[in-house]
Parts: C-alpha cells; sequence; structure tokens
C-alpha cells in the first residue's frame, strides 16, 4: 500500500468528525461564559465593545497562576476548564492507533511496512490535534461575528487585565498579534499534540484507557508543578512570561514539547518494529 493511501486510510477511519461536534460545542461553551464575564465587566466600567479575538484566543487553555505554596487555598484550585480542553484533546486520539492492531492484526502489515504504519498514525495524531484548534477558532470567530468582539488579533487591555486579573493585579498589558499567536495557539498546540502522541506511543504497550489516564495525569502534574521541563505547562497562558515576570519562556516550552514530540516518534517507531502481533490473533 502507497504510503499517502495509509495516511488517506487513517484520517478517513480515525477522524471521527461528531466528536469535534462536541468539541466546537465544548468551546462555544467556554467561550460563552467568558463573554459573559467581560460583558458584565465592560458594562460596569463603560467600556466600549466586548473584547477582540486576541482577548479570547488568550482565555481559552488560560490555566492558572503559578501557585504560591503558602496558601492553602490555591492547593486545592484547580483549572477545571482547562483541563477539559485538554482532556478532550486526549480523547480524540485514544484509543485509534490501538484498535488498528487489535482489530487487523498481523493483516495490517501484509501490504505496508511497520514503520509506514507507525508514521501514519503519527500524522493522523497531528492532524486530530490540529483539526481540535480548528474548532476552537471557527467558534471564536463565529462568536465575533454574533457579537461585537472585534476582528484583531490585538488584545484589548482592560479586558485582558480583567480576564487575568489574577496575575496582572490591576496593570495593563498590549500585546502584538505574534504574541498571541504564540502564546495562544502554537504553544498549547505543540504541548498537546506532543502529548497525544505520547498517549500514541503508549497504546502500542498498554491499553488504551491506561494511557489516557496517564497522559490526563501529567495535566494535572502540571497545574501543581510550574516546572518548565513538566510537559503541559506550556499550554496555560497565564503561567508565560507574557503575565508573569518568573513566569515560563516560550523558548524553553517550545524546545521541551517538541522533544517529547519527536522522542515519542522514534519509541514508538521502535515498539511497532518489536511488538509480538502473533499474540493478538490469538
Amino acid at each position: 500500500m502507497r504510503f499517502y493511501r495509509l495516511i488517506s486510510y487513517d484520517l478517513h477511519r480515525g477522524l471521527q468528525w461528531k466528536k469535534y461536534l462536541i468539541a466546537v460545542l465544548i468551546f462555544a461553551v467556554r467561550v460563552f461564559t467568558v463573554y459573559r464575564s467581560v460583558q458584565f465587566y465592560c458594562d460596569a466600567e463603560s467600556i466600549t465593545g466586548q473584547g477582540s479575538i486576541g482577548d479570547y484566543m488568550l482565555c481559552m487553555f488560560r490555566g492558572m497562576a503559578i501557585m504560591q505554596y503558602g496558601s492553602i487555598e490555591e492547593k486545592v484550585l484547580i483549572p477545571i476548564e482547562w483541563l477539559i480542553l485538554c482532556g478532550f484533546c486526549l480523547y480524540l486520539t485514544a484509543a485509534y492507533s490501538a484498535q488498528g492492531i487489535s482489530v487487523q492484526g498481523q493483516q495490517v502489515f501484509i501490504r505496508t511496512s511497520r514503520g509506514k504504519w507507525w508514521l501514519s498514525k503519527c500524522i493522523w495524531c497531528t492532524v486530530s490535534c490540529a483539526i481540535y484548534f480548528a474548532c476552537e477558532m471557527v467558534v471564536i470567530i463565529g462568536a465575533a461575528f454574533l457579537t461585537p468582539i472585534t476582528f484583531h488579533l490585538n488584545n484589548t487591555p482592560k479586558v485582558t487585565t480583567f480576564l487575568f486579573s489574577e496575575v496582572l493585579w490591576g496593570d495593563e498589558i498590549s500585546l502584538m498579534p505574534t504574541s498571541v499567536i504564540l502564546y495562544a495557539v502554537l504553544l498549547p498546540f505543540i504541548t498537546l499534540t506532543a502529548i497525544s502522541m505520547i498517549q500514541t506511543c503508549l497504546n502500542l504497550v498498554i491499553r488504551p484507557a491506561v494511557s489516557f489516564l496517564i497522559c490526563f495525569m501529567v495535566y494535572i502534574a502540571a497545574a501543581y508543578f510550574p516546572n518548565g521541563w513538566l510537559i503541559g505547562n506550556g499550554a496555560m497562558v497565564m503561567r508565560s512570561q507574557l503575565f508573569d515576570a518568573n513566569g515560563l519562556a516560550a523558548e524553553k516550552e517550545l524546545i521541551a514539547a517538541s522533544l517529547l514530540l519527536l522522542l515519542s516518534v522514534g519509541v514508538g517507531y521502535i515498539l511497532i518494529q518489536r511488538k509480538d502481533l502473533i499474540s493478538l490473533e490469538k
């Protein structure tokens, strides 16, 4: 089987569009919740407009501030909305690669090599995450058509101050579109794709449910430990140097996530070469 046909097959069978409709609904609920909060704030402060597309992009993967371990209250504050968004991306890529082996067994490799099979699954995983983020943008842009949200990527300083009040403490900042794209889109995308790829790799050796729980625990651990090398922190906009002088640097997060992404691809390539498919047929 030619490689492009294998990719086409995986994209056709592995991308379950009904689940992306659920993703659109999740993002829509998140945007609506943020919009209502911004609306009340703008009305109270007599601010014209309801923020920009850039403001809502920043807020989608806002996450939580770096924890101050002297506060008991902060130790139990978990960013539920952030965990739902990250967890659903994991859910989209949870089981397809494992099903491809367990259902077909040796037959899956009769017409193609194991290496090509694995690389096709990696492309499927990346595309799946990309479509997930495309759903986010569709919802935000759609909301801008229906509301006074402005069509530009620059943030609205007063609105940003309100949405990130936990770290800005009343200070106003103006962000360029490049900063918004880097911290609100590129970093979360690379981070979520890397963790989804780790999950896809783990599916080769353990059950999908177990690999999902392991990767989801990585997100929970990231909430408690703001270490730049702990994958997951890169998807928290609030912990970046944009909003916290002691926050995480984009360069370090990009390197860490990219290395883990490539490492997962390499480890998966080795594992699939050594996997015993005969036992799966029995």
